[in-house]
């Protein structure tokens, strides 16, 4: 990736990141201010260093987080002293009238005193609004600030995740020996709302380790099995994928939150981003899928324990007691532990102690001998191993499966197995009948030749020798 994400990306990261830090909302309302001063006739040239005669566009430099003498408290002094002057205008118009009332008519005074009313309450208004403008102009301020930060956090934030993604020769070749094929893409347009970086972990050749502790957390290694993930075509296991996927909205918002937590604290030494982990505790900009999609030999779904849903579309992982760990991994931008870890956690399930999806048992058919007494512990859905993996009673033989025996009377303990059994002694016995069946209708068609054709044994002539003898005439009989 040899061009920078943060550049190619910078309309959509200044949108958002605008919307996000409320720059514009606030903008809005002192643009608003400005026409007000505007209105009320206030055009001292203190309006032209708090607006942009060309676009019109309120001025603020947020160059610092807070604001004490701005321009911008001077103008609304100056309005404040503005309105007062009209009001207090107001009021002698009004006294002057009452002065000059003796002499009109109740109609012509009513309606200038509503009139000199009207003003009044006008006047009164923009009066109390001042102070919510004041306000409204100190926040902007605050938030222009913010969203400068905001920039420059992101790209940090995206210049970091960019190198780091791109990991060198050796830090591949690290996850090469773990079975790992590591890649990284970008999706979606430029400046476009799903822009994305995807990176892809490729875990080859998953075999789990099923094993207990003891309490000193030591590994009972005589009792623990492995069992792979299914098993394809070149006798290897089935992969498991994870996708991590970041979205430069979620990254943009991991940082707002930062810099909004920050300057609501006022702790404005902290204010500038110079390592990722200052902003882990503000979010995950990121979302993680797994993707398992294994088939048993009678081309049925193995589901993996720590994976919520087969298929290829990919679903939510759980990760147990190593989540912090592979979080962690994620948000110092170890890539490389981050595969390692991940290696780790398809590769161990701990009994009694993992609290996955589904139970290591749906990987396999039966309880094999070989798995030893743990795996018998452990039991098995044998409702669902038979849908999965069980095509005959051989399939349960060739696994050494010790349901089979161990019931009632040394019966099976499996019922499914105890099915099977009777519908292949019933299909046998069909069998035989079918076959006795066709026996017998082989013999009966002979019979019926033996009838229309004759018996050469029992000194009868068949028609075609009779046929054989010439022109009748030409033999004596």
């Amino acid at each position: 990736m040899k061009d920078n994400i943060y550049d190619l990306n910078s309309e959509r990261i200044e949108r958002v990141s605008r919307n996000y830090s409320e720059v514009g909302r606030f903008h809005d309302r002192c643009r608003q201010f400005l026409r007000v001063a505007v209105n009320l006739g206030y055009t001292d040239k203190l309006i032209d260093k708090l607006r942009d005669k060309d676009t019109k566009d309120v001025i603020v430099s947020g160059d610092t987080p807070y604001s004490e003498e701005t321009h911008e408290r001077e103008l609304m002094i100056e309005l404040s002293n503005v309105i007062q002057r009209r009001c207090r205008s107001i009021i002698d118009s009004a006294k002057e009238c009452e002065e000059k009332g003796k002499d009109k008519s109740i109609y012509s005074l009513s309606s200038d005193l509503d009139l000199l009313s009207s003003n009044l309450s006008s006047l009164a208004g923009q009066k109390s609004r001042l102070s919510d403008y004041i306000q409204d102009w100190s926040r902007l301020n605050t938030k222009t600030y913010m969203h400068k930060r905001i920039l420059e956090g992101v790209r940090f934030y995206l210049n970091e995740l960019q190198k780091n993604i791109a990991l060198n020769k050796e830090d591949r070749e690290v996850l090469k020996q773990h079975g790992i094929d590591y890649r990284y893409r970008l999706s979606g347009s430029n400046n476009c709302r799903n822009r994305k970086i995807n990176l892809h972990y490729h875990i080859n050749d998953v075999n789990m380790k099923v094993f207990m502790c003891n309490d000193d957390g030591i590994i009972d290694e005589e009792s623990s099995f492995i069992v792979p993930y299914g098993k394809m075509a070149d006798g290897t296991a089935y992969p498991v994928h994870i996708r991590i996927t970041y979205t430069m909205d979620d990254i943009i918002k991991v940082v707002t939150n930062y810099y909004q937590d920050i300057i609501e604290n006022g702790n404005d030494s902290d204010f500038t981003i110079t390592n990722i982990s200052q902003v882990g505790r503000y979010g995950t900009p990121f979302k993680t899928v797994a993707v398992c999609n294994a088939l048993s030999n009678k081309g049925m779904n193995i589901r993996f324990p720590f994976i919520d849903r087969w298929g290829p579309s990919g679903s939510q992982p759980c990760f147990g007691e190593m989540d912090g760990m592979l979080y962690g991994a994620l948000r110092r931008m170890n890539f490389v532990d981050y595969g390692t870890l991940l290696r780790s956690w398809v590769s161990n399930f701990r009994v009694g102690y993992t609290n996955p999806y589904v139970q290591p048992n749906r990987l396999y058919a039966g309880v094999p001998k070989k798995y030893g007494q743990l795996a018998e512990n452990l039991g098995q859905n044998t409702a669902d191993c038979r849908r999965t993996f069980i095509n005959s009673t051989k399939d349960c033989i060739n696994v050494e499966c010790v349901l089979m025996k161990g019931g009632y009377k040394d019966g099976p303990r499996c019922d499914q197995y105890t099915m099977l059994v009777q519908n292949e002694k019933k299909a046998e016995k069909d069998n035989e009948a079918k076959q006795l069946e066709e026996e017998r209708t082989r013999q009966l068609a002979q019979e019926m030749a033996i009838e229309m054709h004759g018996n050469n044994d029992t000194g009868e002539w068949h028609e075609d020798e009779e046929f054989a003898r010439g022109p009748l005439g030409e033999t004596d009989f």
